[in-house]
């Protein structure tokens, strides 16, 4: 029987050439532990034999096959009895399962990286008896001689059609059949954009008429954290499967991906209880092809990039953070890290491939950022085996580990040093000097930007780590305490100090009469400033408000890019921010917002022990600590930016007065060899206003490009972004917790904000930086497209008490201007449309 028949469960299953590539890949789900139908395979010998008997000849032994030949060959087989001595051995491995079974071809060569064969090879569901059986046995070997097989291997490579012909062979797998309540395919990431989530499509019954394509099916898809973000059922209000299910199943499939150490194309079906698999094989679309993500530089810098900030600050970047992290990690080494990061339709991506393949090398997860971003579950491409070269690898890593992950004192230290160096710039009067000498004077800036991102980079990562470790115990230790209320109301943060401020202005125009309140609303900065000089108390507000932009006018929208305009360029943005705060009521105070998190954390430290609430503590006091030191560093990045900002402007007014650039903000869409080569006489005027002209066109016309968030392969899809049919919410991080209805209201830059925003409304924004808080105030509810639990967005919804989800992709195109939407901070959703019910049924 071993020559012609092994089991499933057997260790000769695994080998390919004898069960083909569906048994070999059923074989390795029962040897991951998976759920898979008992059976036994038909080996290939057993199908060469019997060609042998026959006379027939295999498809690698000639190369001018037509479709009449192969239907000759067809029309024997099947008229043919399969020997004796055959029958008797298939017809004892069928006894032992009895009932109804399926019998499914496996051909050698298939569901490889290169080759799929889906749907080229016949497949027989609910066979029962031994004459079905062998019947169905002799049509899944005549399968392999088709035209429609042939001209589907005629398309692939030349190289590839000649090993495959030469091996040509056949299996047939026999299982019992599963009573399928529901049954489908999914994918352990998306077969078209790469997207690392699972993508799932169910119909009730047998999966048969799915995978040929004649029904539609419920879809589902849950993201990188096992949350479901999706489900959409064919027939509305109608699932075949609930969240539960869904979600076994995705976890189901991560591991089997994990595994098999590439993105699977699983088929399943569900008795109602269980899940079972009946085939695994590669995602053929996504093996090669490298992934960029944009996830994790989203916040770095988010929106459409300049090439002067690209050829700069972005460019360097992989040098001072990633060349440096790396480079301790695994040694001295020859990579070029600038291909890290790519600008795609004006946009930063990371390339993850490159990533995760220097993290695999020191044994970490390839999603190691984004796990500690945005809580996804680690994602791993292959277990390492232990080397020398891996044991060098786990010693870097960890004393890397212990030599950073205490660095609080340092980034103090070296924020109060970079502060003083920067003093010299901030008195400089830049309106002379040569535009050699001024790009000089940026090149020094951008050095002593270049220390400052490193600690950008250190600081968070050390406050990512603590805050996943505090979530991680809180969940286990107090599961009913929201881990976000731990760090509410944290009083003296450095980036909360200008939002205080301002509420200190508002307090002030609040003593203003109504026509004045509307006033520093409505109108520009000029207008306002004439109408508060006719009182003393206009002309306090006045001199406060600029000793306020004297001091914060740095900051802008984004504080690593100095292409965008700065508070102290545009004190509008100042004035309707205190006008809409002295119209509203006052936030929640600081006593509020902080009992909030003393109650949380009395809640947790009632469910330890006495240790436990030691290291509680601790962790706890340490997280906050590093929360602080981000936000000042962050503040610190946005100086730099200012003062960088401040040296090119003087450059390009040069430029402008000598006649090589139009206009002052025509030096940010040049890159810097360009800028170099403009200042030192190597480039011409004239060519120069061409290439800004040009830059000018591309970037209008990426603006209006919605790229995905994930890219797989060198082919950039631009669809339009679009809600599922039936889709009704949308997933992201629960930021700030609690409840809001509102109407929403697309910013996309705060200088472009709707005058008056009330409490009925919630923000939706594409990112944060402390640029934007001054829009917090009044506002019901806030959702943003990118951060985590400790962004800027979500530190300042929690100070301000308002209900917040981040990290919702595409928040701003899927979400329609003045949409009735419901912000879900507890579990981190956000509905679009209002269901009178809908927070019991959450709760």
């Amino acid at each position: 029987m071993g020559r012609y028949i092994v089991s499933l469960n057997s260790k000769q299953a695994l080998e390919e050439g004898w069960v083909g590539g569906k048994g070999a890949s059923l074989a390795r789900l029962c040897r991951f532990g998976c759920r898979v139908p008992p059976g036994f395979v038909i080996t290939s010998t057993a199908f060469q034999d019997f060609l042998a008997g026959l006379g027939i000849e295999v498809l690698g032994q000639r190369r001018d096959w037509n479709r009449a030949d192969l239907e000759r060959i067809r029309e024997l087989l099947e008229a043919c009895p399969i020997p004796d001595k055959l029958v008797r051995i298939i017809a004892e491995a069928y006894r032992k399962l009895s009932g109804r079974v399926a019998v499914r071809s496996s051909m050698v060569g298939e569901d490889t990286e290169a080759t799929s064969f889906a749907g080229q090879l016949d497949t027989f569901l609910n066979v029962e008896g031994e004459e079905q059986l062998l019947e169905a046995v002799k049509r899944c070997w005549a399968s392999l001689f088709n035209w429609r097989l042939l001209s589907y291997l005629s398309n692939r490579e030349a190289s590839s059609l000649g090993t495959l012909l030469e091996s040509f062979s056949i299996a047939v797998v026999v299982q019992r059949m599963v009573d399928a309540q529901a049954a489908g395919v999914a994918f352990s990431a998306d077969p078209v954009t790469g997207q690392p989530c699972v993508v799932i499509e169910a119909v009730p019954g047998l999966g048969e008429e799915l995978v040929q394509g004649r029904v539609t099916p419920d879809r589902y898809v849950v993201d990188a954290r096992g949350v479901l973000a999706e489900a959409v059922p064919a027939a509305p209000g109608a699932p075949i499967m609930q969240e539960p299910q869904v979600l076994a199943l995705a976890d189901l499939v991560h591991r089997v991906a994990s595994r098999m150490g590439a993105p699977q194309d699983v088929e399943w079906v569900w008795d109602g209880v269980d899940f079972y698999l009946l085939q695994s094989r590669p995602v053929t679309s996504l093996i090669g092809r490298r992934v960029y993500s944009s996830k994790m530089v989203s916040e770095m810098v988010p929106g459409l990039i300049k090439p002067l900030l690209w050829s700069t600050n972005v460019q360097a970047m992989t040098e001072n953070v990633f060349r440096r992290m790396f480079t301790e990690l695994i040694g001295p080494n020859d990579i070029d890290f600038r291909l890290l990061v790519r600008r795609i339709h004006s946009r930063i991506y990371a390339d993850n491939t490159m990533l995760g393949e220097l993290f695999e090398r020191v044994g970490m997860p390839g999603n190691f950022f984004e796990m500690m971003s945005r809580d996804e579950r680690a994602r791993r491409h292959a277990h390492p085996s232990f080397s020398p070269r891996m044991m060098r690898a786990m010693f870097r890593l960890l004393r890397f580990a212990w030599r950073y992950s205490r660095v609080a004192d340092e980034t103090l230290d070296f924020v109060e040093r970079h502060d003083q160096e920067l003093e010299a710039y901030r008195q400089a009067d830049w309106s002379s000097g040569s535009p050699r000498e001024l790009l000089t004077k940026f090149d020094e800036l951008a050095r002593l930007h270049g220390k400052t991102q490193w600690v950008t980079f250190i600081g968070p990562l050390n406050m990512q780590i603590r805050n996943r470790l505090l979530g991680w115990l809180v969940q286990r230790w107090a599961p009913d305490v929201v881990p976000g209320d731990l760090i509410r109301g944290l009083v003296g943060l450095k980036a909360l100090e200008p939002n205080d401020e301002l509420q200190a202005l508002a307090d002030q125009a609040r003593r203003l009469d109504k026509g004045l309140q509307r006033i520093l609303v409505e109108e520009n900065d000029q207008a306002i400033r004439a109408a508060l000089a006719g009182s003393e108390e206009g002309r306090a507000l006045i001199r406060r408000v600029d000793a306020f932009l004297e001091q914060y006018g740095f900051l802008s929208t984004n504080g690593t890019d100095f292409s965008r305009i700065p508070w102290i360029e545009n004190p509008a943005l100042i004035w309707h921010a205190i006008g809409r705060s002295a119209a509203s009521p006052a936030r929640p105070s600081l006593e509020d917002v902080g009992a909030i998190r003393e109650a949380a954390r009395q809640r947790v430290r009632a469910s330890l022990n006495r240790v436990q609430r030691w290291f509680f503590d601790r962790l706890l006091a340490s997280t906050i600590k590093y929360i602080d030191l981000r936000e000042r560093v962050s503040l610190l990045m946005s100086q730099d930016t200012y003062q960088m900002r401040r040296v090119l402007l003087a450059l390009a007014d040069r430029l402008v007065a000598r006649g090589d650039l139009e206009q002052r903000d025509d030096i940010f869409y040049l890159t810097y060899d360009e800028l170099r080569q403009l200042v030192e006489g190597e480039l011409d005027g004239a060519t120069a206003r061409g290439l800004v002209a040009r830059e000018r066109e591309r970037m209008e016309a990426d603006a209006h490009i919605e790229l995905p968030e994930t890219i797989c392969g060198d082919v950039v899809p631009t669809c339009p972004v679009m809600l599922a049919a039936g889709q009704e919410c949308l997933v992201g991080i629960g930021g700030s917790s609690g409840w809001a209805q509102g109407y929403a209201r697309i910013v996309l830059d705060p200088s472009e904000a709707p005058v008056t925003l009330t409490q009925e409304d919630i923000l939706v924004v594409p990112f944060t930086d402390v640029g934007w808080t001054p829009l917090f105030s009044g506002i019901g509810g806030l959702i943003a497209e990118t951060g985590g639990q400790l962004s800027h967005s979500a530190i300042v919804a929690r100070e301000y008490g308002l209900p917040a989800v981040v990290n919702v992709k595409q928040a701003t195109q899927l979400i329609r201007d003045g949409q009735s939407v419901v912000v879900d901070g507890d579990h981190g959703r956000v509905y679009l449309q209002w269901v009178a019910d809908r927070k019991e049924a959450a709760l």
